[in-house]
């Protein structure tokens, strides 16, 4: 999630061409280079091998190129060329092919680095460093000459607490150094920086944690987070040899804290000890020596007095002992621990036999048991009872907000406007595994973290809000009561959902104005009309007969003769009644098409 310095390799070979200083083979750790050479380390931890190119203030200006020894070490012969001189350093490495900077003010010292990098950036007031060496502007490299002290200065003041950690004495430009890891070399191997869109990064290079940011062109500026800092090379060496103890010692001599070897386990007497095989200590003699002393020191740093016993080499059982606990803790506790909770509980003959065959971590020297002192180990095991194991206690669910404004709001920004929102945990492990923009630092990050950086990542969808149930009496108030009358007292009470979309359909009564109604509010409609339809009866809205209409010959019928079912005059058929049309039975022999009606009572008649 971070950008690191990774400039476009462009060797510019013109001028006076040619390596003025022998090759590169110079040293920082040599004798004084001649007079009017350039000289220093180019390194980021490690010693960097590739080239230096060396440009000068001239009018036309003038370069020189050197290749770095095998220690990163270069010189190069100017004695003819016109300071200040901006230099460029070109190689390739893990993260591709890069470049790193720096600025001599005169013929001496001047140290290639990812420090001497930054301090140039603020000297060149944030200019691309890329750039800035390719246009080669005299006036630009004489203000930047001008400022390089003072931006060296600002940065070793906001890294002091790290370079006293580190024991960092001198000048990072101008004080020679040897790329051998300690000083600022180790201080670079714990460090890893970034200068990228204008900002300065410097984070732990083993926890990834934010230890410095500021404006390229302000490092005044900038905050330093004390509390990440690496541990200082004592404290990391101790924690070396803790960790070589743990994995190779522990098993049988206890942890480290208890082990009871303080005092006496130099590194002539582990030596001495893998090579007569004490305690089956052979199975270490390809550790190698660094590590051998590395864990001696642990062992040492825990004091003289000892915690528990020295646990030393058991002597073979005596031949004939049939007691199986006795057998046991004379051969097998000092490793395995108590009886009762033993780590072997449960280990059959055979497989006591195989590790005695095999020298098993050192039981080669239990080979004087019998049979029957083996059998008898077995069946002690057979009715241990293990030593129950404490339940894990629960981790804690990760942070993934915190996760991410650690690791990734550097380069991605905040969490809410980030521009990776959405991500998937398969794209961001893969970013990682493929160290795509150097993510391969948060490979240390575990798969609980990494999906709980994804999880905050992940944009929540807001619940939708509900769609209002469409109200009928209000849409009937807004659309139809200006035409129909109040909902109480509507002529059209009792209009269906078909009717009225017709209606509006077919623009009768210009309805079809409301053609923009919903089918939910069609039907919202039809069901304020159904609640509000009164109980109508043949009478209630006009006599019987109608004083309109044909129907003086009908005096002396019921309404249900001419109407149908449902037609009296106490009840009217709402179903077939105020739709806007005449119905008439066609069992009396009514012809809708013709309007006529031709039965008994009267022959016929068309109306």
């Amino acid at each position: 999630m971070r950008l690191w310095l990774a400039l476009g390799v462009s060797l510019v070979l013109a001028g006076c061409g040619g390596d003025g200083g022998g090759g590169g083979n110079g040293s920082a750790g040599s004798a004084p280079a001649a007079a009017g050479a350039v000289t220093g380390v180019a390194a980021t931890g490690a010693p960097i091998v590739g080239v230096v190119t060396l440009q000068d203030s001239s009018a036309q200006p003038q370069i020189l190129t050197s290749t770095t020894a095998s220690d990163g070490s270069y010189s190069i012969n100017a004695p003819a060329l016109t300071p200040p001189y901006v230099l460029r350093v070109t190689f390739s490495d893990a993260a591709g092919s890069r470049a790193l900077y720096s600025l001599s003010t005169s013929n001496g010292t001047a140290n290639i680095t990812p420090l001497t990098t930054v301090a140039l950036s603020e000297a060149a007031a944030g200019a691309d460093l890329d750039r800035f060496f390719s246009n080669n502007r005299s006036a630009d490299v004489q203000a930047a000459a001008a400022k390089m002290m003072g931006s060296v200065t600002a940065l070793q003041k906001a890294l002091d607490p790290l370079m006293q950690r580190f024991g960092v004495a001198g000048n990072v430009l101008t004080t020679p150094f040897t790329a051998d890891h300690t000083g600022i070399d180790a201080m670079m191997d714990a460090i890893a920086v970034s200068l990228t869109s204008g900002t300065v990064t410097i984070v732990n290079k083993a926890s990834g944690a934010m230890l410095f940011s500021a404006p390229a062109n302000n490092l005044s500026a900038g905050s330093f987070v004390a509390a990440n800092m690496p541990p200082a090379p004592a404290a990391a060496a101790a924690s070396a040899g803790s960790a070589l103890y743990t994995s190779k010692c522990a098993g049988c001599h206890g942890a480290l804290a208890n082990t009871g070897l303080s005092g006496s386990a130099t590194v002539a007497a582990i030596q001495s000890a893998i090579a007569s095989n004490l305690g089956g200590m052979r199975a270490l003699s390809g550790i190698a020596l660094t590590d051998i002393q590395a864990i001696s020191d642990a062992i040492l740093g825990v004091g003289a007095t000892p915690a528990s016993p020295p646990v030393t080499p058991m002597p073979p059982a005596p031949a004939g002992q049939t007691d199986g606990a006795t057998l046991y803790a004379a051969n097998c506790a000092g490793c395995h621990g108590a009886l009762t909770g033993s780590s072997k509980a449960g280990a059959t003959v055979v497989r006591i036999q195989n590790a005695i065959s095999g020298n098993v971590g050192g039981m080669g020297r239990l080979s004087s048991l019998s049979a029957a002192d083996i059998q008898t180990i077995a069946t002690a095991l057979t009715a241990a009872t293990p030593a129950p194991t404490p339940a894990p206690t629960p981790a804690p669910t990760p942070d993934g907000a915190a996760l991410y404004g650690a690791n990734c709001a550097g380069c991605h920004g905040t969490l809410a406007s980030s521009s990776k929102q959405g991500i998937t945990i398969a794209r961001l492990q893969g970013a990682i595994s493929s160290n795509v923009g150097s993510m391969g630092t948060l490979s240390r990050l575990s798969v609980t973290e990494i999906q709980a950086i994804v999880t905050a990542l992940t944009p929540t969808t807001p619940t939708p809000t509900p769609t209002p149930a469409a109200d009928g009496a209000a849409l009937y108030g807004l659309h139809c009561a200006s035409c129909h009358g109040s909902l109480a007292t509507s002529a059209k009470a009792g209009a269906t959902a078909s009717r009225i979309q017709a209606a509006i359909s077919g623009n009768v009564g210009n309805m079809g104005s409301l053609s923009t109604l919903s089918s939910t509010q069609v039907t919202a409609i039809a069901n304020s009309l159904a609640s509000a339809a009164p109980s109508a009866t043949c009478g209630s809205c006009h006599g019987i007969p109608p004083a309109t209409g044909r129907h003086s010959k009908h005096g002396s019928r019921s309404c249900a003769t001419c109407h149908g079912p449902g037609y009296s005059a106490t009840s009217v058929s709402l179903a077939t009644h105020n739709n806007g049309v005449k119905n008439v039975a066609d069992t009396i022999g009514w012809s809708a098409a013709s309007r006529s009606c031709s039965n008994s009572c009267h022959g016929r008649e068309s109306w």
